[in-house]
């Protein structure tokens, strides 16, 4: 994941901004914040997936 996105990630779920607030921060549009979340995530479950079905 990129520095970026990471950064987007703990501002969410670890500081619980909202995405207007992170969109504010980092000088984005709440809808590519929002967008970028939606893709992490999907992009984490896979991986999760992934290491689900090895073990």
């Amino acid at each position: 994941m990129a520095p970026k996105d990471q950064l987007i990630f703990l501002k969410y779920f670890f500081f619980q901004d909202k995405p207007k607030d992170i969109a504010a921060d980092l000088g984005l549009s709440a809808a590519l914040v929002s967008n970028r979340l939606a893709r992490g995530k999907e992009k984490l479950r896979s991986v999760l997936e992934k290491e689900r079905g090895k073990a």
